[in-house]
């Protein structure tokens, strides 16, 4: 395990903490991370039906991969609110995809899936990631990317008070790249 994995590394906050798990670290938040995934990708924007196993077959790259990240958020009680994963632009599923368009892909991580509980989500949350974000800076990285699912604002299964990822996008400072 390299020193770029550092196992149970926490961060408190005032109604919940985070725990940066690296490779097989992850293993014992699979079934949670995989229920997380199966639930929030069926609401919108995702639309989504995902199986069991295609979804296990996903988080697994994450544990099996030399590179591969998860934080984990739970409140006081230790009850999980959510997860983002991450992985070397290198091993990920989009790899050549990013490739085509980044000019630093070696240095590049991506972000799998931010996925919070509706109580993890707010100005917290977005900390968290900002924390996360640093922390992969620490690992060498010099960019993060991440693909986003961004439906038509009229669509007739957008929810009232959605807000759209454009705007956490521009919070945590990413920048739309063209294909």
């Amino acid at each position: 395990m390299s020193e770029n994995k550092s196992k149970g590394s926490s961060v408190k906050s005032l109604n919940f903490r985070v725990e940066l798990l690296a490779g097989a670290d992850i293993e014992p938040y699979v079934e949670q991370i995989v229920d997380f995934r199966l639930k929030y990708f069926r609401v919108f924007p995702y639309l989504c039906e995902g199986a069991r196993e295609e979804e296990m077959a996903s988080v697994r790259r994450y544990i099996d991969s030399s590179t591969g990240h998860a934080l984990i958020l739970k409140d006081d009680c230790e009850n999980f609110g959510g997860f983002l994963t991450g992985i070397s632009i290198n091993e990920s599923i989009y790899a050549d995809e990013f490739k085509a368009v980044l000019s630093h892909p070696g240095k590049t991580f991506y972000i799998g899936e931010m996925i919070f509980a509706e109580p993890f989500r707010g100005k917290d949350g977005v900390q968290k990631c900002l924390e996360y974000f640093h922390l992969i800076s620490k690992m060498g990285y010099e960019h993060v990317c991440c693909i986003a699912v961004q439906r038509a604002d009229d669509h007739p299964l957008k929810p009232e008070k959605y807000c759209n990822v454009s705007s956490l996008c521009r919070v945590l400072g990413f920048k739309k790249i063209q294909k």
